[in-house]
């Protein structure tokens, strides 16, 4: 074996390990949601050319139908994708508030400063001293604030 040979084993064992729990989990949960569609259509490409790669230009009989068993799988996974995609879509939940208080905090703080800036804003403002010119700008400055 080669190391080529090797390599291209481990890839359609991690392959398939890694596939058949994602098909598992959607048949159990009935749902697809997190899954890409794309994802699936791409997976089930590279196994289809490295497949056609593997029995045609490399003669590698068991690599080859490794390759078809993955893109089996995919399109196993992508009709499970687009078969419960549309429930999961006509299916969502609801949206339910925490129950948690930090909105209300939150509002009641910003009424609360509302309030604080609107009474300030209507408050007559104090009397300035009159300037003269012996005062300097920025005595007018500390007065005016």
């Amino acid at each position: 074996m080669t190391i080529l040979s090797i390599a291209s084993t481990c890839a359609i064992v991690l392959g398939l390990a890694a596939t058949l729990p994602q098909i598992a989990t959607m048949l159990r949960t009935r749902s697809a949601h997190g899954q890409s569609p794309l994802g699936w259509t791409l997976g089930l490409s590279v196994n289809v050319l490295m497949g056609y790669v593997n029995l045609v230009g490399f003669h590698a009989a068991l690599l080859g139908l490794g390759n078809f068993a993955g893109a089996a799988l995919n399109a196993i996974a992508l009709a499970c994708v687009m078969r419960l995609a549309v429930g999961a879509a006509t299916g969502a939940p609801a949206f339910v508030e925490l129950p948690t208080e930090e909105l209300h905090v939150i509002k009641r703080q910003i009424e609360e400063e509302h309030v604080r800036r609107e009474t300030r804003r209507t408050e007559p403002a104090p009397a300035a001293a009159p300037a003269s010119a012996e005062t300097g700008e920025l005595e007018l400055w500390a007065q005016a604030a």
